[in-house]
Formats: C-alpha cells, structure tokens, sequence
C-alpha cells in the first residue's frame, strides 16, 4: 500500500510538471486501511513517547551536569572538558598524546595513569556536552511545531535558521549516531582501563572513588 501512495504521489508531481492537472487526481490521499492503521498507530504512539520521555531526560541530566561543572570538585568542574588557558590547554594535549599512544596504539607498556580525567577523555566529553546541546536545541526545534508549551515553542527559530524541518531531523539523526559511537568507544576504554590498571575504573561510577597509586612522599 506504501509502494502505491509512492507511485500515486509521483505520477501527480508529474502531472503537474507536464500541465495536466486533474482537481480530483490532486486531492486524492493515501490513506492506509483502518485495520492497518490500528495496528501501526500504538506502536508508533509508544515509540514518540519513549523518544520525547528520552529527550527531557537528556535535557534535564544536562542541566544537572552543568550545574556540577561550577559546584563540583577540581575534576568535576568545567576547564576540565573546555581549558581556555595555555598552561591547561598544554598539559591536556600532552595527556592526549599519552592516552593514545597507551590506549589505541599500544606502544607504551604501561597506560598513562590520571588522578582525575586524562586528556583524551576531558576533551572527548566537552564535545559530547557540546553535542548534547545540539541535539536537545534540534529535538526542541522540531518539536515546536506540534506543541503548545511555551519550552518547545522557545525554539521554533531553530528550523528556519537551518533551513527547513527536512535538514533539521537529517542533522539530528546524524548526531544520534555519534552518541552511539562514543558510546561504544567509552565502554571499551573504560574495560581497558579498568582491566590493566586495575584501578576501580568502572566501579568508581557508582563509588565515586577510584585507586591510584600511592604518592613516595605520603
């Protein structure tokens, strides 16, 4: 039924283009069966719930994490993802250096050990929280149009300014795809790290502490 609404919807623009228009032929829509439509419409119900549910809970994780950027400890706070000074930006890039020498090359015997984030992973997550934002800006843009609420309708300037709601979902979508490759990368770093270090790493998600080796001088 999908492929015929298709060749109907082409045969009209082509109709037009040729300057044959029929009124009736025009007005004619594609309406699937009732019996199909009350088999795809719960689903479909259930899944732009689940996508709309996942998409203020992002927005409001974003929130918090933002607000433990400036409250939390030295390692939590926001010029450990974005260093706009020299001196920190110097020492991130170094760590970079290490971290992928260790980590995906594998030159170095022994990973490059951090008390707090290494370089690689700082800046990694200052561009997944860039990235967060874009995506909640483009989920709100979209949503503008079919809600009431005064929060989506905050965005409605976002499709027009990326001109039309067709580019909008394509750039969304895109994005979507590169939290599931961070995803995938942060697991297995974070497995590496916690097998050959040995470290806490995976645990100290949910502790909040992890093990470092202990300073000569204590």
């Amino acid at each position: 039924h999908f492929l015929q609404c298709r060749r109907t919807q082409q045969v009209a623009r082509a109709s037009i283009a040729a300057g044959g228009i029929d009124i009736d032929f025009l007005h004619a829509r594609c309406v699937l069966p009732e019996a199909a439509h009350d088999r795809v419409k719960p689903v479909n119900d259930a899944r732009r719930f689940a996508h709309f549910a996942a998409g203020f809970i992002i927005t409001f994780a974003l929130v918090i994490r933002v607000y433990w950027m400036f409250a939390g400890n030295q390692h939590a706070t926001w010029d450990n993802f974005f260093p706009l000074t020299p001196k920190l930006f110097k020492q991130q890039l170094s760590g970079v250096f290490k971290v992928v020498k260790a980590d995906l090359l594998q030159v170095e015997v022994r990973p490059y050990d951090f008390e707090g984030h290494n370089g690689l992973a700082a800046w990694s997550y200052g561009a997944i929280f860039l990235l967060t934002i874009f995506e909640i800006v483009t989920g709100f843009g979209l949503y503008a149009a079919m809600s009431n609420w005064w929060l989506p309708k905050l965005f409605a300037w976002v499709v027009p300014l990326m001109g039309g709601d067709a580019n909008v979902r394509t750039w969304h979508h895109l994005a979507t795809w590169a939290f599931v490759m961070f995803t995938m990368i942060h697991v297995y770093l974070c497995v590496f790290h916690d097998y050959t270090e040995a470290h806490g790493e995976v645990s100290s998600m949910l502790s909040g502490s992890r093990f470092v080796p202990k300073s000569p001088h204590h």
